[in-house]
């Protein structure tokens, strides 16, 4: 039996149509967008996702049950009354870096501010950046 491997066109038409379907799909700076954030939290998920697309994470946290599960959180608000706020990602396969992320959902935890935000963290992950 004689096997060969793919066509070179046949791997870059499916590299081609993969990132097609990501542009389709909406994806910010790296990010597939849920409509679940929008849907439950409104213009407050809008804001995170500009605020992770111009500043990137100011830190991340893994969750402790899956390993493909991360927080991204992002200061909406500086100081003197900074206001921080959370963007649960699944870890997604990327044609461009090394990984992507999915957007499971993008709110604020509690009133927003520093400590209670990593009170509510802490909970569910661990720090990694």
């Amino acid at each position: 039996m004689i096997t060969t491997a793919p066509a070179p066109h046949l791997i870059d038409n499916r590299a081609f149509h993969r990132t097609l379907v990501l542009a389709l799909l909406g994806v910010l700076g790296g990010i597939l967008l849920s409509r679940h954030a929008v849907t439950r939290h409104g213009g407050e998920a809008r804001a995170i996702r500009e605020c992770l697309d111009r500043d990137g994470p100011l830190m991340q946290y893994q969750d402790r049950d899956r390993d493909d599960i991360r927080f991204l959180v992002c200061e909406l608000e500086p100081e003197p009354c900074p206001k921080w706020a959370v963007m649960i990602a699944q870890v997604w396969p990327s044609l461009v870096d090394d990984c992507a992320f999915r957007e499971r959902s993008s709110f604020v935890p509690r009133d927003g501010s520093p400590d209670r935000v990593t009170e509510y963290l802490e909970k569910y992950a661990e720090v990694i950046e």
